[in-house]
């Protein structure tokens, strides 16, 4: 018997395989390349009704990389830093976004927005491993971008040097009493 194959657009894929659920937002990994290119066109429209499912998955997501991250780092012995950057397709003063208003209420702002919201908060709050927020970087900035979501070389610059500034040791402040 040949295994059952999901058409394009369907919720399934190989099941034989166990390539199951690609869409679905609690899912954690989608295990099928394939499938991945196949969904990416359309992957979150009709979505925002689950948006809490997906806010959680990316925190979900977030959190075991970065445990992953921090083991490798204690196994070979060196810091790790993982910095959330800012993204330009939120970015209420981004030029390339020509109709704010408009942006707005379209479905991949709304998801994009309510995640990176979401690992902001985890990030404040201490929920997920430790992760530098510098995404507040670009903010009131109408010359970082050169398209809607790539950074212009100024600001990979300034957003070089903010790593810099928030990762590198601080020389101890001495204090020399008064003869």
């Amino acid at each position: 018997m040949t295994p059952k194959r999901a058409q394009l657009g369907a919720d399934t894929v190989d099941i034989a395989n166990g390539y199951t659920r690609t869409d679905d937002p609690t899912d954690l990994y989608v295990t099928s390349p394939r499938s991945h290119y196949a969904k990416t066109d359309y992957m979150y429209v009709n979505k925002v009704d689950q948006l809490d499912a997906y806010e959680e998955k990316i925190r979900r997501f977030y959190r075991g990389n970065l445990e992953t991250i921090q083991r490798i780092a204690y196994a070979y012995q060196f810091q790790a830093v993982v910095v959330l950057q800012p993204n330009g397709m939120i970015l209420d003063t981004n030029p390339f976004i020509k109709d704010i208003d408009d942006y707005r209420q379209q479905e991949i702002y709304r998801l994009l927005s309510g995640m990176y919201a979401s690992v902001r908060t985890a990030i404040r709050r201490r929920e997920i491993p430790p992760m530098i927020d510098l995404s507040d970087l670009h903010d009131g900035c109408t010359d970082c971008y050169v398209d809607l979501a790539h950074y212009h070389p100024s600001f990979n610059r300034r957003l070089a040097s903010a790593i810099l500034d928030r990762t590198q040791p601080k020389p101890l402040d001495l204090v020399v009493p008064n003869p």
